[in-house]
């Protein structure tokens, strides 16, 4: 903030240096890539989190597979625990390795970000705030009518698939009588 702020002095104010807002300007991009190095190591960390994650839940499906009797065993197919292993345990790991976090720091976030807002800005920084929550809601609006649509295209796109298919066997059927 204290940069920012300084950079601004530097641009409104005829008197300033070069070398001032060129002192700066580098200090900004420094604190950028500090940022940078910093998201990348946590997001590192977080992901060999989800790959420990992954591989402990994958050893208890398959323990736990091995050990059930005979009888549970045929209410279980093979198939049944693999998609348990490859579907269920992949959401757990992106969940806990990757959208924990975001639940846990995008508030945190904005609430430092709309407080520095707050101490430059004044009352004019929930402008912004509200303008945040009505994009979150514009956007949530759009993403559910986006989703609907995309089952519609499935499924028009499925129904042409089995047209094409009873088309193929149709063709097919017809030179075999020929």
């Amino acid at each position: 903030m204290y940069t920012y702020r300084n950079l601004i002095q530097f641009i409104e104010s005829e008197e300033s240096e070069t070398w001032n807002g060129i002192g700066w300007a580098v200090l900004m991009g420094f604190n950028l890539f500090a940022e940078s190095m910093v998201f990348q190591r946590m997001f590192l960390r977080m992901r060999t989190l989800g790959i420990k994650i992954r591989a402990s839940l994958i050893a208890a499906v398959y323990q736990k597979a091995l050990c059930i009797s005979e009888k549970a065993r045929q209410r279980k197919s093979s198939g049944e625990i693999v998609n348990l292993v490859s579907v269920d345990v992949e959401r757990v790991q992106n969940y806990l390795a990757v959208s924990l976090w975001d639940t846990l720091a995008v508030p945190f976030q904005i609430s430092l970000a709309i407080f520095l807002l707050y101490s430059e800005l004044g009352f004019s920084a929930f402008a912004g705030l509200f303008l945040m929550v009505f994009l979150i809601i514009v956007n949530a609006y759009l993403t559910k009518h986006i989703d609907k649509q995309g089952v519609y295209i499935t499924l028009f796109l499925l129904k042409h698939l089995i047209q094409t298919h009873s088309l193929s066997n149709t063709s097919t059927n017809f030179k075999l009588k020929c």
